[in-house]
C-alpha cells in the first residue's frame, strides 16, 4: 500500500515537473521555429507563453518575455502595428544555453555569410569590446562581447538589408 502511494506521488510529481513553468517555452528552438514576416503576435504568444511586458512605438509594438523563475529578459519580439506580423526577434542566452558560446552559435548557421563589425562601449570602470556578426541577406545578427567571451544576443529580422534597431 505505501509503495503504491509512493509510486503514484512520484508519477504525479514527475508530471508536474515536466509541464509546469513557462521557462521550457522560452527556448532557442522555439524562437527559431518562428518566421519573421509570417508569424503573428498570437502565434508567438502561443509558442512562447504570455509576455511579461508590451511596449508600443511608431509603427510597431514589442512583446518582452522574461524567465518566470529569474525575472531575466530572454526574448523580445517586434511586430508591425497594422498586420501584427513578426518583424524581428531577439534571443538572449543565459550561461546554461549552448548559444552563449560563439562557436556553437556560428555552427548553427551553416551557410551564413557573416561580416563583422567592431564596437566599443563604456561600462563602469572598463570598456566593453563588442563584435557583431551580421548576415543581412538571411536577417541574422549575433552580438558577441569579446571581454566576457560570450554571445549577448541573437537577432532575427527581415533580410531586407537593414539592421535591427538597438532597442530590439
Amino acid at each position: 500500500m505505501k509503495c503504491g502511494v509512493l509510486i503514484t506521488s512520484l508519477i504525479m510529481l514527475a508530471g508536474c515537473a515536466s509541464t509546469s513553468g513557462k521557462t521550457q517555452r522560452l527556448t532557442y528552438e522555439n524562437v527559431k521555429s518562428l518566421s519573421v514576416g509570417k508569424s503573428t503576435s498570437s502565434e508567438v504568444i502561443a509558442t512562447l507563453g504570455s509576455p511579461s511586458d508590451k511596449n508600443s512605438r511608431d509603427g510597431y509594438f514589442s512583446l518582452q518575455f522574461n524567465d518566470p523563475s529569474t525575472g531575466v529578459q530572454r526574448v523580445t519580439a517586434n511586430f508591425d502595428d497594422k498586420t501584427s506580423k513578426l518583424i524581428g526577434i531577439l534571443w538572449i542566452p543565459t550561461e546554461s544555453d549552448p548559444q552563449i558560446s560563439l562557436s556553437n552559435t556560428l555552427e548553427s548557421f551553416q551557410g551564413a555569410s557573416f561580416v563583422t563589425e567592431q564596437s566599443e562601449r563604456d561600462r563602469i570602470h572598463s570598456i566593453s569590446r563588442v563584435k557583431f556578426y551580421i548576415d543581412q541577406k538571411r536577417g541574422i545578427t549575433i552580438r558577441y562581447d569579446e571581454n566576457l567571451k560570450q554571445v549577448e544576443g541573437i537577432s532575427f529580422y527581415e533580410g531586407t538589408g537593414r539592421l535591427p534597431s538597438n532597442n530590439q
